[in-house]
């Protein structure tokens, strides 16, 4: 079973927990064929270094939105870049 999940993460954000969250995935028993992250607004280096840190282990995808647009907004632009007809949240 093929399924993509779908997370925002914006400036705010503390990367850590990022990181925890990204973790978490990569230890699940059945992995997502895809993790569509949404960056809402321009977000922190180090909460990017995670995203790369993350990016091969997990199949990461980047929607990077050039301002803030709030999390529904951004969330309903990820999910038209999702391959999957399940999308976990």
């Amino acid at each position: 079973m093929s399924f993509s999940v779908l997370m925002s993460v914006y400036c705010q954000d503390n990367p850590s927990y990022v990181e925890d969250c990204f973790r978490s995935l990569a230890e699940q028993t059945l992995l997502p064929a895809e993790v569509v992250v949404v960056e809402d607004g321009p977000i922190t280096p180090k909460t990017g270094d995670v995203l790369k840190k993350y990016t091969s282990v997990l199949n990461i995808k980047r929607l990077a939105l050039p301002k803030n647009v709030g999390l529904a907004s951004a969330l309903n632009q990820g999910l038209k870049k999702c391959q999957f007809d399940l999308v976990a949240r």
